[in-house]
């Protein structure tokens, strides 16, 4: 499963895999691009080391990342045939204290939760099978 986080500041690229065939642990691998070239999480180019920057586990099936602001607030996954879960992926968000801040992030990957700290914010369970999902932004929405 792959989802691409498009900011101001450069891209975030989420890869969703399985350890091991069938019944492994699912990851999500995360990657910062800055003008379609691999950086490191403060934009250096070439980053540091050519591993992710970030790896979260437990992950589910069919991710996808939200395309507001300058920076990734959530992910949502399909951990199973019913379920939808959102994940929180900025410890800022849902706060102004990105406002308080004295330097602007060079990277949208500067905003990216701890593996330790990332936790599910909303669970959705549903009635019938999920077979599709995607985020979309609504612009009404204050």
């Amino acid at each position: 499963d792959i989802a691409v986080a498009n900011k101001e500041n450069g891209t975030l690229l989420f890869v969703g895999y399985e350890t091991t065939m069938g019944s492994g642990t699912r990851l999500l691998s995360v990657w910062a691009f800055d003008k379609g070239k691999l950086c490191g999480p403060y934009g250096e180019k070439p980053p540091p080391n050519e591993g992710p920057l970030v790896t979260y586990k437990d992950n589910g099936m069919s991710i996808d990342v939200d395309q507001s602001r300058r920076s990734t607030e959530f992910l949502v996954d399909i951990p199973d045939d019913y379920t939808a879960r959102l994940w929180g992926l900025n410890p800022l968000s849902g706060t102004d204290k990105t406002e308080l801040l004295a330097i602007e992030p060079k990277s949208p990957a500067q905003f990216l939760i701890h593996p330790k700290a990332r936790k599910v914010i909303l669970e959705l369970r549903h009635s019938a099978k999920i077979t599709q999902l995607r985020v979309a932004e609504d612009p009404d929405d204050a």
